[in-house]
């Protein structure tokens, strides 16, 4: 609309120009010139508004993005913590696991070597005993050889060599 009215003055300045009315199309010049000067203002205002608003729209856009990236971050972190804290808690587990193995493999070496002890304490024992054994039942075949008694100590002599095979071949 603008564009027509500003079409008809300057047209009406032609046609006065033409027609010799000077005073007339001074008079449709300037108020063509007007009508110019203020729709250059009012598309000045309009597009320095528009770019205000441009502008704004703009700097609205930028600072959600920085709000969604200073989110991303932070649930970034979030995670990370997260992450650190399972790790530290993980580890914390296989130490403690680790440590009650080594220490139960310790219980069960202190065990191991116990037994062997006993064990060893066991065979010096019977080693003791076997000596004390042997002796008696020599003296007791001694004493049958002695008193004549002949059958009785060639059978407890048959024995006691049985035994003495047997034992050697069990140790």
């Amino acid at each position: 609309l603008r564009k027509i009215v500003q079409s008809v003055l300057y047209r009406k300045k032609d046609f006065y120009s033409h027609t010799n009315y000077t005073a007339k199309a001074l008079e449709a010049l300037e108020a063509h010139n007007a009508l110019k000067f203020t729709i250059d203002s009012i598309d000045k205002s309009a597009l320095s508004s528009f770019m205000v608003s441009q502008t704004k729209r703009r700097d609205a856009q930028e600072k959600k993005y920085e709000i969604g990236q200073e989110k991303i971050k932070q649930r970034n972190l979030q995670i990370g913590l997260i992450l650190l804290l399972a790790l530290v808690l993980l580890s914390s587990l296989i130490t403690y696991f680790w440590y009650q193995r080594k220490k139960l493999q310790e219980q069960l070496e202190k065990d191991r070597v116990e037994k062997e002890m006993i064990k060893s304490q066991i065979r010096a024992i019977n080693s003791q005993m076997n000596p004390h054994f042997v002796f008696n039942s020599l003296n007791s075949i001694q004493e049958l050889i002695v008193t004549n008694d002949i059958r009785n100590s060639n059978i407890y002599l048959g024995k006691f060599a049985d035994l003495m095979r047997k034992t050697l071949e069990y140790s």
